[in-house]
């Protein structure tokens, strides 16, 4: 990834995401990438929720950090 801090230079880093089950607090889908930004993640994760549950999520939230 680009290091923000020092312009050319690249950090080894991963973004990690997680799908929680706010009733359970069970993970219901992961996922480790190499993109910088959380932008394009979400429909991704959302995909994941709906293999591993075979259902739409009824609420979803969160944040571009």
């Amino acid at each position: 990834m680009p290091d923000g801090a020092n312009k050319g230079s690249f950090v080894q880093g991963y973004n990690g995401q997680i799908a929680v089950d706010s009733a359970s607090q069970v993970i219901v889908a992961a996922e480790i990438t190499q993109e910088t930004r959380d932008k394009m993640q979400l429909i991704p994760m959302i995909a994941q929720i709906v293999t591993h549950l075979e259902q739409i999520p009824e609420k979803i939230s969160g944040d571009m950090g």
